[in-house]
């Protein structure tokens, strides 16, 4: 959540609302460390996400992504949804 969050019609949203917003990201966070060779699979449609800043040696790390319009049938249908 970037600090000049606004609204679709480009309005910011207040600082407080911004703060509550935050708050509430942080008391449904998960921070899970990564081990050597995790995999992480993040669908960007279902899953809010984010990371913190790496800090790492740059070529210590990997970031491969990939996109696709095709899910199979049954996941748009248990998300009550059409793709």
């Amino acid at each position: 959540l970037g600090s000049a969050t606004g609204f679709e019609g480009g309005a910011l949203i207040s600082a407080a609302d911004f703060w509550e917003v935050k708050r509430a990201i942080w008391r449904n966070t998960v921070q899970q460390p990564y081990q050597l060779h995790d995999i992480v699979v993040v669908d960007n449609l279902r899953v809010g996400h984010g990371r913190e800043i790496y800090t790492g040696a740059k070529e210590a790390r990997r970031v491969l992504t990939a996109w696709s319009n095709s899910y199979p049938a049954k996941w748009s249908s248990a998300a009550g949804g059409e793709r």
